[in-house]
């Protein structure tokens, strides 16, 4: 194309109209390869006051044409500039880069009809023809085919590329330089070609099964499951995105959206805003058969265990924590409540109830980073040696969710215990702990009968 990156409205330049507005990024990198702003803003991508937006604006982004986001439109747009040139007597091209979906829209084969009836030979389409839109595959929700004959029909000269070779590519734009008809050039290509993970789905031939009783998204959910199990899909790994999973499985993105949605809830992936989901880390596992801190816990898992204090004080036992700890309502108690987090990411709620006769200035301690029950040990020579355990389900409340930093609804595990040394009953302690970072584990045994 001929362009001046330092003078970006000159008006000698050719125009590129990038129909299919949510492709933007590609727009962006580009530009920033052809020193139109700086590489930096491309790290700004949809930030508040940033220049580049979900779809390229024209008022913000220098060497953007036309603002383009409403699919459809880009072809009657390309077809007034490229008008325009002709009743200025200007010398330059219109390249307008449309999706295939939106060659489901009647004003593109409207704005055909224009750009041919004008004989519009400075403006060429681009037609990304990838097979796939919003809702599943061009051909089973409204088939494009004979595309090539439809343009041709027209009165367009029309090109049917490989779209991921670069040297037919080049020829196409060399193309938009010959007779007097306006131009078409249809790339195919293949979403997540050069995906990794995507290649790898594919080779497994992970597909669903289109007569069977069971839910796509299920299919799909218990196929990405059995790749986390196994080793393929590792945790901090980009799960590859709704749309590609849509191409790998031939169902629409809500479907795929779904199983993602599934996958999250069982604790196996992360939705990050702004970015493709990550697989999980790994559950952080809790022995149930025997009394360990949670500090052990994380440390055992490969995480640095930390801590937000946000209660010690003493309070009389309610009723509840009074049956607990076998006292009178209204006795004495202290309340030791804290947020305790590995790498950062909170992961449980613990709320502690001690008689305080046992524990002789422990409020004065703080207890902001030491594991509770070596304070026990090491303090009060108190060694804990059994525990009942009481473990439920829920989802989670409002303020848990912002606590945890999870979506309302999320499911959490919650475990009652009471704690003893020898048979001296010591604590009672709630513990509220994220369902997909954390779970419980036991051995059981048969026994002889």
């Amino acid at each position: 194309m001929n362009v001046k990156p330092e003078e970006p409205t000159w008006e000698g330049r050719d125009r590129f109209i990038l129909s299919k507005g949510h492709a933007c990024l590609a727009l962006y990198s580009t530009l920033a390869l052809k020193n139109y702003f700086p590489e930096e803003w491309l790290w700004t991508f949809v930030q508040p006051k940033s220049h580049l937006q979900k779809h390229p604006d024209m008022n913000k982004t220098p060497g953007v044409d036309f603002s383009t986001g409403s699919l459809g439109q880009g072809a009657s747009i390309a077809a007034g500039i490229a008008l325009a040139g002709k009743m200025d007597n200007s010398n330059y091209r219109v390249f307008a880069l449309m999706g295939d979906g939106e060659l489901q829209e009647g004003q593109v084969w409207e704005a055909a009809l224009f750009t041919s009836q004008h004989n519009l030979d400075n403006l060429m389409y681009i037609i990304d023809y990838n097979g796939l839109q919003l809702d599943g595959m061009i051909n089973n929700i409204l088939n494009l085919e004979p595309l090539k004959d439809k343009f041709i029909s027209f009165g367009f000269d029309v090109k049917s590329i490989d779209g991921h070779n670069l040297e037919e590519l080049k020829k196409a734009l060399d193309f938009s330089l010959g007779n007097k008809k306006p131009k078409a050039v249809i790339y195919k290509t293949v979403k997540g070609k050069s995906n990794k993970k995507i290649n790898e789905l594919e080779r497994d031939i992970l597909k669903v099964v289109k007569h069977s009783f069971i839910p796509y998204y299920l299919q799909i959910m218990e196929n990405l499951k059995t790749k986390i199990k196994n080793g393929k899909l590792k945790p901090g790994e980009f799960l590859p995105s709704e749309e590609e999973l849509a191409n790998t499985f031939n169902v629409s993105r809500t479907t795929t959206r779904k199983a993602i949605d599934e996958l999250v809830i069982e604790g196996l992936v992360i939705k990050n805003r702004g970015k493709k989901s990550t697989i999980a880390p790994k559950k952080i596992m809790q022995p149930l058969n025997r009394v360990i801190a949670f500090s052990e816990t994380v440390k055992n898992a490969g995480f640095d265990p930390n801590t937000k204090a946000l209660q010690i004080v003493k309070e009389q036992a309610s009723k509840e924590i009074a049956k607990y700890l076998d006292l009178h309502i209204g006795h004495d108690v202290v309340k030791i409540q804290r947020l305790r987090m590995a790498n950062d990411i909170p992961l449980s709620l613990i709320t502690s109830y001690i008689i305080p006769e046992l524990v002789p200035g422990i409020i004065e301690h703080g207890l902001i980073n030491d594991s509770l029950y070596q304070t026990l040990k090491k303090i009060y020579h108190i060694n804990l040696t059994k525990a009942v355990q009481e473990i439920s389900a829920r989802i989670s409340l409002d303020y848990e969710a912002d606590m945890f930093d999870i979506r309302k609804g999320m499911p959490l595990l919650v475990l009652d215990q009471v704690t003893y040394a020898d048979d001296r009953l010591i604590e009672y302690v709630n513990v509220i702990s994220r369902a997909d970072r954390y779970k419980y584990v036991t051995n059981l045994s048969s026994y002889p009968t």
